[in-house]
C-alpha cells in the first residue's frame, strides 16, 4: 500500500514539474506564467462545468441536490462568461494604450495638420 502512495506521488510530482515548463523553449516569464495559469484555471472551470452538467441530469432522483447543482452550474456560468469578457476588454485595452501614446506624440508635434489635432482633441471629449 506504502508503495503504490510513493509511486502515485511521484507521479504527480512529474505531472506537477511538466506544468511548470514553458513549452515554446523559451525561459518562464510573468506572461508566461499567467497565460498557462489562466489556461489551466479555464480548463478547469470548463471541466468543472461539464461535470455540474451531467450531475444535474443524473440526480433527477433527489431534487435537493439537483436544485444545488443547478445554482452553482448557473454561478459557475456567469463568473465564466464575466471572466472572459474582462479577459477581452483587458487585451482590448493594451492593444489602445500604445495607439493612444503614439496619437499624443504626434499630436504635441507640430507634423499634425489642424484640422486632425480637432479630431482628436473632439474624441478625447
Amino acid at each position: 500500500m506504502h508503495h503504490l502512495r510513493a509511486k502515485r506521488r511521484a507521479r504527480l510530482a512529474l505531472s506537477a514539474s511538466t506544468l511548470s515548463l514553458p513549452t515554446s523553449g523559451t525561459q518562464p516569464t510573468a506572461t508566461t506564467g499567467e497565460a498557462r495559469g489562466r489556461n489551466l484555471a479555464n480548463t478547469s472551470l470548463s471541466l468543472l462545468i461539464s461535470a455540474l452538467k451531467i450531475t444535474k441530469e443524473v440526480s433527477s432522483a433527489c431534487p435537493q441536490l439537483q436544485l444545488a447543482v443547478g445554482a452553482l452550474l448557473t454561478v459557475l456560468e456567469a463568473y465564466k462568461k464575466y471572466s472572459e469578457a474582462k479577459e477581452s476588454i483587458e487585451t482590448l485595452l493594451s492593444r489602445i494604450q500604445p495607439l493612444n501614446e503614439i496619437l499624443k506624440k504626434v499630436q504635441t508635434d507640430n507634423v499634425c495638420p489642424q484640422a486632425l489635432k480637432d479630431r482628436l482633441a473632439a474624441l478625447a471629449r
